[in-house]
């Protein structure tokens, strides 16, 4: 970070004219390097230089339109300005617009005219590029898939510490992709990339030591790595530590610091915090019990399609906690929940059938809905399916079929079923 008297002189040679000097000042405002952190006061010095012709200026011009940093949003004039800046032989340009063309911002989409570009600002060693390119080969984006090639030039970004080369590169390793199959280099590239900040990578390791895959499970060391991405806004990360506090895994338990990070996570739109903003205010883990906040937090996730929420918006509108009761509203949450696969979803579906609420009583569709969850393994679906045996409701009678689903229900614990399972079996003898 330049000092004040190095801030003072650029922008001496910046009032001046220079061209280079405009640039870097723009850059100090850019990343508040030096000066206060000013993106409009980082476009008016880009401008100046750009406007000098100054190839390195336009370029980072560019990159404030396509982002809409200081200026509005504006993928086109960002690809203006890439081209501009490239033609003069600035490789961060070329790189630029390869990405732009790549995913088709400012410009049609055309992958195979991307990697070309990519090609051409890897071939000076660009980092950068030189992952990009690595990627398109291991994914076969633009150019025929080469596992080899992509190893290559993953390898060359690796070697200058660029994160996201370092982090695909592990994958490789980890998965045996163009090289042997080596646990220990994937874990060493993994280490390296979170070393550089690389959110993923330490979103990673911290998945790897929590789970114990490829290292010893460690709680601790778990927390860790997620803080240190969390601490960068990964709601990812800050989900997991959430979970961390709520559990008392690696830390001391605690819900309020757990509540803290799950709404950190949760303003980002992250489903699990979600769904466990909600847990904790309809239980008051870490806050006031409040089944009216429950609900507000169940809805977010569920209007995002998380079928869990779904379900559990269902039964808030089923049960009228939180909310008002409403039947019509409860039948559709737990369709949208059931049409997912969800069992518990399709087990409060059938119980809505059973006895019509919401929907007019219809034992055949009970049914149905108790069987698909049945099969999943719920056992309160098992232990349904199996009354609607025994009693004909729905299917034709069937002990022997009764006995089945009440068995399979017994086997998971189900007290009920297996008083069930009894009764069956001294109806049978008689």
């Amino acid at each position: 970070m330049p000092n004040a008297k190095e801030i003072e002189t650029i922008m001496m040679a910046a009032k001046q004219g220079n061209a280079e000097a405009q640039k870097n000042l723009g850059k100090c405002y850019y990343d508040g390097n030096g000066v206060e952190h000013n993106y409009e006061k980082a476009v008016e010095w880009y401008k100046k230089a750009a406007e000098q012709g100054y190839a390195p200026a336009i370029n980072s011009l560019g990159v404030c339109y396509n982002l809409g940093r200081g200026v509005e949003k504006n993928s086109h004039k960002a690809v203006e300005c890439f081209a501009k800046s490239a033609e003069e032989g600035e490789i961060k340009a070329l790189y630029n617009l390869g990405i732009n063309l790549f995913y088709g911002e400012g410009v049609d989409e055309n992958k195979e005219k991307a990697v070309e570009l990519l090609i051409k600002a890897s071939e000076s060693g660009f980092a950068p590029a030189l992952t990009k390119l690595g990627s398109c080969y291991l994914f076969g984006e633009g150019i025929t898939k080469n596992d080899d090639l992509a190893v290559k030039y993953l390898s060359k970004a690796a070697e200058q510490g660029h994160p996201s080369g370092l982090l695909i590169l592990g994958s490789c390793y980890e998965n045996g992709i163009g090289v042997e199959q080596d646990f220990v280099h994937a874990k060493e590239c993994l280490k390296k990339a979170a070393a550089k900040g690389s959110t993923l990578a330490q979103l990673r390791l911290g998945s790897y030591y929590f789970r114990g895959v490829r290292v010893k499970q460690n709680f601790k060391k778990a927390m860790e790595w997620f803080r240190k991405a969390a601490e960068q806004g990964d709601d990812g990360a800050q989900n997991m530590l959430g979970h961390c506090y709520e559990h008392g895994l690696g830390i001391e338990q605690d819900y309020e610091t757990a509540v803290k990070w799950y709404e950190k996570a949760a303003q980002q739109g992250n489903i699990f915090a979600l769904t466990s903003l909600g847990v904790c205010y309809e239980y008051g883990c870490g806050v006031h019990q409040n089944s009216e906040m429950a609900f507000v937090w169940y809805m977010k996730a569920a209007e995002k399609g998380d079928k869990v929420c779904q379900t559990l918006v269902g039964v808030c509108y089923e049960s009228g906690e939180g909310i008002s009761k409403d039947y019509d509203k409860a039948i559709e949450w737990y369709k949208k929940a059931a049409d997912q696969g969800y069992s518990k979803a399709q087990l409060n579906l059938g119980v809505c059938y059973y006895y019509g609420k919401g929907v007019r009583k219809n034992h055949k569709t009970a049914v149905k809905w108790f069987r698909l969850a049945a099969k999943q393994g719920e056992d309160d679906a098992q232990f349904n399916l199996a009354g609607c045996y025994e009693h004909g409701a729905g299917v034709t009678k069937n002990y022997e079929k009764a006995s089945e689903w009440y068995a399979k229900a017994a086997e998971q614990g189900n007290e009920d079923a297996e008083e069930a399972l009894r009764r069956m079996i001294k109806m049978q003898k008689h």
